[in-house]
């Protein structure tokens, strides 16, 4: 059996494929793990990103190709392997150092510990640095005219579920677009400003340290336009026991809008629904303040303030009419309470003296009796709203 000796060279492949000459090295030059007697110290990792070196056999005298690598002693950093050609590679779930021992075989001869000739041993040291990880998970959406304020965020990964403040400032930049209006600060990694003008932007962040780790995330700021109101068109009155219904309508903002009563009352019996329905029958009058809020489904939200005003139901406050004389000019105007102007007025039966008549657009009894007696007579006011309110009077002329 041919006797000869075996040491190792490394080639570095590191996120992706490279193979390096196969001349000799000696343990003294190998690279990129140089000798640290008696420990190889293999370039740094990072949790996170693929990872692969390959150690390769430098043969001055034997039987030549194919060997074999073994991990004999220690472990690797959680996540790699070292495949039998020599490849260390895989992606670490965990930051530290890891120390570990590979045997070298030729496959033509028994590897004995105690001949050197036909095996190595060595120790090696692979350290996996923390992972860059930008942690903001979105971006709000901003509204045109009013400040926006995006604080991005990184920290350290050194394993799974494992995050820490970084011990350094990053460096912040980005590509892609920011909506007009606003600006990143790169020292801060704050994006602020006012957006001017609607729309779907896509940025990519960078978040970098001076060694050169870094993180990219891509996020996108949709900008709307602010909610507008459109005016309240309430009903020209509103009255005690007669029902109401309005729409508030909006335009901006995202989705559908959430409404409520913010501030202020309605009357009872009225209710401002979530679609922005006013409706229902009052059942009490007054002048009602109130404001009504939309919301949409991005947190957007604004108001608009309104007075509701419920007359009290419609009824006479004449309650009788004064006394004619005989050949003299006579007036009597009748008069109402609550309701909604104006009042329409109508004769429902009855018999007027003769000489005076009713004057239907202004209520009122007019005109020269010309003789006495008494004279009964029904009359209906309707108001604005068709409420109707009767009541008989009876008109007495004397001599």
């Amino acid at each position: 059996m041919k006797r000869f000796a075996v040491v190792f060279s490394i080639v570095a492949m590191l996120g992706a494929a490279f193979v390096a000459s196969a001349s000799a090295l000696s343990f003294d030059d190998a690279k990129p793990c140089p000798d640290n007697h008696p420990v190889f110290v293999c370039p740094a990792g990072e949790v996170g990103t693929a990872y692969s070196i390959r150690l390769l056999a430098n043969e001055n005298s034997g039987n030549g190709p194919p060997y074999s690598f073994v991990l004999q002693g220690g472990a690797l950093p959680p996540g790699l392997s070292l495949n039998s050609d020599g490849t260390i590679s895989g992606t670490p779930t965990q930051a530290g150092a890891s120390s570990f021992g590979v045997l070298l075989i030729d496959n033509g001869d028994y590897c004995l510990h105690t001949t050197p000739q036909t095996c190595a041993w060595r120790e090696f040291s692979i350290g996996i640095q923390p992972r860059v990880l930008v942690t903001t998970p979105s971006a709000p959406g901003g509204t045109v005219g009013s400040a926006y304020n995006l604080p991005l965020q990184a920290q350290m990964m050194s394993g799974p579920g494992q995050l820490s403040p970084s011990s350094q400032a990053f460096a912040w930049s980005f590509t892609g677009d920011l909506p007009p209006g606003l600006s990143l600060d790169v020292g801060t990694g704050v994006v602020s400003g006012t957006p001017t003008t609607a729309g779907s932007y896509l940025a990519t962040f960078k978040a970098a340290l001076p060694d050169g780790r870094s993180d990219t995330k891509a996020l996108q700021i949709v900008v709307r336009d602010p909610i507008t109101i459109a005016p309240i068109t309430l009903p020209k009155g509103s009255e005690v026991g007669i029902a109401i219904s309005t729409k508030l309508t909006a335009t901006g903002g995202a989705g559908t809008y959430t409404w409520t009563l913010s501030a202020g009352s309605l009357p009872t019996g009225v209710t401002l629904r979530t679609d922005g329905t006013l409706a229902g029958t009052p059942k009490t009058s007054g002048k009602f303040a109130f404001t009504a809020k939309a919301s949409d489904t991005e947190g957007r939200s604004q108001t608009v303030s309104q007075t509701l005003v419920v007359a009290s139901k419609l009824g006479f406050k004449t309650v009788a009419l004064k006394t004619a004389r005989v050949g003299k000019l006579y007036a009597a105007t009748l008069r109402t309470l609550g309701g909604v102007a104006p009042v329409k007025w109508k004769i429902l039966g009855g018999k007027l003296p003769t000489g005076i008549r009713f004057q239907k657009k202004l209520g009122v009894f007019a005109g020269t009796a010309s003789k006495e007696g008494r004279y009964r007579v029904s009359v209906e006011a309707t108001d604005a709203l068709g409420v109707t309110s009767k009541k008989t009077f009876v008109l007495v002329v004397k001599g």
